[in-house]
């Protein structure tokens, strides 16, 4: 189910929302949560899909910046993938699994930001990692 706070950091909405709750947040790291719910737009099969987790780990690196906005009383600015670099998929999640999604901020130029994300389930297995870059629209 998504939090209500959630939609106050990020600006997608739903359907198209893949994080729950903003778990942690410092100065280069976030991170969401996910439980993967019946009848998303990413489930093929019963399973999540890689397009799924990259979303999430694009919609956390929004609640991460969306939370340094709210700070300063701005709304969430959009974001846009501008490149998906050494993407790894190693096993899908189901629906109802709980997955833990961790950002870190590797650069942040103006208004790119480089992240290298990580998806896992909620006992620590790890099903996908990539580095991204995310160009943030703060108009």
């Amino acid at each position: 189910m998504v939090e209500g706070k959630i939609l106050e950091l990020i600006p997608q909405r739903p359907p198209f929302v893949m994080v729950d709750e903003l778990v942690s947040h410092d100065r280069k790291n976030a991170q969401c949560t996910f439980c993967v719910p019946g009848g998303n737009i990413f489930i093929q099969d019963g399973l999540f899909s890689g397009a799924g987790m990259l979303e999430c780990m694009a919609q956390t690196a929004a609640a991460w910046t969306g939370f340094s906005g709210k700070e300063r009383k701005k709304n969430p600015a959009i974001g846009y993938i501008g490149a998906v670099n050494h993407l790894e998929v190693i096993s899908l999640p189901r629906i109802g699994d709980l997955l833990r999604i961790d950002i870190e901020v590797i650069n942040q130029i103006f208004d790119a930001i480089k992240i290298r994300g990580q998806v896992s389930k909620s006992g620590g297995q790890l099903l996908s990692q990539c580095e991204m870059m995310v160009f943030i629209d703060k108009k």
